[in-house]
């Protein structure tokens, strides 16, 4: 149960970051900015946090790219999909650096 609440709030904090900061973008340069370095810091952020915490379920990075769908229909058009496959190979980077940390983390202390 620890396990489905920690990846519904990871969940609930990547939707909520993917679809309120995107309201921010002004012009390009701000769009790129937050595309490039904001999104995808704070979906790599949390992924290794959830990969650190938890068990392996590789349905978390899988479900965070998809997330950022209704952003894509709220503020941008239908070129900006290529993101959701970006935030998700990232969401998957991020918990595999998660998980090998816990690895490692767990061969040291023995």
């Amino acid at each position: 149960m620890k396990t489905k609440k920690t990846m519904f709030a990871c969940w609930i904090i990547l939707g909520l970051i993917y679809n309120l900061l995107p309201a921010f973008i002004r012009d390009t340069g701000s769009g790129m900015f937050l595309l490039l370095l904001v999104l995808p810091a704070a979906t790599l952020s949390i992924s290794v946090f959830y990969g650190l915490r938890q068990d392996s379920i590789l349905l978390f990075p899988c479900i965070s790219g998809f997330l950022f769908v209704p952003a894509v229909f709220l503020y941008m058009n239908t070129s900006a999909l290529f993101y959701v496959l970006l935030y998700g190979a990232v969401s998957f980077a991020g918990y595999g650096i998660g998980k090998c940390m816990t690895i490692l983390a767990g061969k040291n202390n023995n």
